[in-house]
């Protein structure tokens, strides 16, 4: 039975454009390690729901990232506060740029970001077999 999988890294930065937009930017998913919840993805899983994404979701500006770490699969925009607007590969990391909304929930995430440390998670569906690494039928949310 698929349940969800969420992951977190908190191997990001502040950056900020030059009109001053909030962003955040860093490493938002790795392949092939153990990850700190004991999981590992095989880099072709994972490139090919990271590629999915980009089409379904970055390129059609729905991309939208919640505060905390829900316990559903579905976005409650209600808690919406980054909006992920590039993923790429370097090596076996997909690094990521969101744009910190001016949301409430976007504004507490600006502010801790400026005043300490924060991370970024990612949640899917899907099964993990017993040497911890995820299933072929993992969905990236």
């Amino acid at each position: 039975m698929a349940c969800l999988i969420t992951e977190a890294s908190s191997d990001i930065e502040l950056w900020e454009s030059k009109s001053k937009t909030p962003y955040i930017v860093g490493v938002f998913a790795s392949a092939e390690v153990k990850n700190a919840n004991g999981r590992r993805y095989r880099k072709d899983i994972l490139d090919r729901e990271v590629e999915k994404f980009i089409d379904e979701k970055v390129n059609t500006k729905t991309s939208w990232g919640e505060l905390s770490h829900p316990e559903s699969s579905e976005i409650n925009l209600d808690r919406a506060s980054i909006l992920i607007e590039e993923l790429e590969w370097k090596g076996d990391n997909v690094y990521g740029k969101a744009k910190i909304l001016s949301t409430p929930m976007g504004n507490i995430v600006s502010s801790l970001v400026r005043e300490g440390n924060i991370g970024i998670s990612s949640r899917g569906l899907g099964t993990v077999n017993e040497s911890g690494y995820v299933n072929e039928d993992f969905s990236l949310l």
